[in-house]
């Protein structure tokens, strides 16, 4: 393996450890389901950019499964 490929392995490996320290002093900050919201909607937003846009007819349907998967999941 090539010093670039072991340097991204490496940093993965430190950006998905250092997520379990930020998410336990953001629990002790903020309540937990506020949280999981916030990084949801982070994650989304980082996203966005990526996506096709569907169509309304798809794109109001992925809407309401997401909007009824939460109530209906729990």
């Amino acid at each position: 393996m090539s010093l670039k490929t072991v340097s991204l392995i490496l940093l993965v490996i430190f950006i998905w450890g250092s997520n379990f320290v930020a998410i336990k002093a953001g629990v002790m900050a903020i309540d937990p389901l506020v949280l999981l919201a916030m990084r949801f909607t982070l994650a989304g937003l980082i996203f966005i950019p990526f996506m096709k846009w569907p169509g309304w007819k798809k794109a109001s349907m992925i809407m309401l499964v997401g909007f009824l998967m939460g109530p209906l999941h729990q």
